[in-house]
């Protein structure tokens, strides 16, 4: 079981600064708006009978509120509170997350298209840490997976369905 908290901590956690800059389209991308492609409740399935759930919603006028939760044969044992904002002067969101393991973290994000968002995780507990980037890419309006930002293969690490 700790085998599988670990893989998906490191699986889910946003995490937002090392192509943010590579991709960029012609015109400016309205980061609110796409934003909101990942609000709702979504579950995804993380190895056997553990399933990850996700409650994304609206908190403010530039922000989100985020709840995901990990449970394993019905049973909770993880918990993760997110608070994004948008930052118009970098133009790009900034989140601190509160983890039920005693640590909290800092990331960036910024969608490069219309449907990829690069994460960074850049600070654990108040230390800067090595850059850890990935890509949360939305494939339709009730799908949206997330896999590493690295040259290659595409391998997914999750993909969130969202709940009816």
């Amino acid at each position: 079981m700790d085998k599988i908290i670990l893989t998906s901590v490191i699986l889910l956690i946003p995490i937002f600064s090392c192509s943010v800059h590579a991709q960029r389209t012609g015109s400016k991308l309205d980061q609110i708006e796409l934003m909101k492609q990942f609000e709702g409740k979504f579950k995804s399935e993380s190895g056997k009978d553990t399933i990850i759930y996700w409650d994304f919603k609206p908190f403010g006028n530039n922000g989100y509120e985020l709840y995901y939760s990990f449970t394993y044969k019905g049973k909770t044992f993880f918990g993760v509170r997110d608070l994004w904002g948008y930052d118009s002067k970098t133009d790009r969101w900034i989140c601190f997350s509160l983890q039920t393991v005693e640590e909290y973290k800092l990331f960036y994000g910024k969608f490069i298209s219309y449907n990829k968002m690069v994460i960074e995780k850049f600070s654990i507990n108040g230390k800067v840490d090595k850059p850890e980037c990935y890509i949360q890419e939305v494939i339709s309006e009730d799908d949206f997976i997330g896999y590493p930002n690295a040259e290659g293969t595409k391998q997914v690490l999750f993909k969130m369905e969202r709940m009816k």
